[in-house]
């Protein structure tokens, strides 16, 4: 397995900035372009596992901003003053566009976890949209059945390994300002917990 070199996240990065300035023009069909080239970005990278995995601050914000866009854009719909627009263009772009964020989201899960859950976090901890963070805490759910789901070996490595950045999350969606966020959260809980040692529960 490769490492991940830093020629391709700075690409991810750069991609990230163009995608944020196509959706502030409205620019629907450079907004897809950019997103389906993040297949070539990030689809084809493989990343070490955590025990040896490194990477920069760079790395971390360059991921964290693409993360929070591709989350932001996707549930964010129902805050943007251009959807309203009877004779909007989004009408056309809208289902491509949701279906090649979606594509993005997928993509961007597979990097490592520790790139993952901390660009999870910092979208829940820096979104002001209610529906944007309980769609994030679905995201973040849904990766951990994953997780949960897998072999007992890679179970507990991965649950061991990214505990702090699971406690963190989930001790954030059960402490949500939005009552929706807070009861979700708790109904997921059986997740993690009973894959958790007894300590472990305990710190949550």
């Amino acid at each position: 397995m490769s490492v991940v070199s830093e020629p391709a996240f700075v690409s991810v990065r750069e991609v990230s900035a163009q995608l944020v300035e196509a959706s502030a023009r409205h620019d629907y069909e450079r907004e897809i372009e950019l997103l389906l080239s993040l297949r070539s970005c990030v689809a084809d990278v493989e990343v070490v596992h955590d025990g040896v995995h490194v990477c920069d601050r760079g790395t971390e914000v360059g991921v964290s901003q693409l993360v929070a866009y591709l989350l932001d854009r996707r549930y964010g719909w129902s805050e943007r003053a251009d959807v309203d627009s009877p004779d909007s263009r989004l009408n056309r772009f809208k289902q491509p566009l949701n279906a090649a964020l979606d594509e993005g989201v997928v993509l961007a899960s597979r990097l490592s976890g520790a790139l993952w859950l901390g660009a999870l976090l910092g979208t829940v901890c820096s979104s002001d949209k209610p529906v944007v963070r309980e769609q994030t805490f679905r995201v973040f759910f849904d990766w951990l059945k994953g997780q949960t789901d897998s072999c007992a070996d890679q179970r507990a490595s991965t649950l061991t390994l990214h505990f702090p950045l699971i406690k963190r999350l989930i001790i954030r969606g059960l402490t949500d300002v939005w009552s929706v966020v807070r009861k979700k959260s708790s109904q997921k809980l059986y997740l993690p917990c009973q894959h958790l040692s007894f300590e472990q529960v305990r710190v949550l």
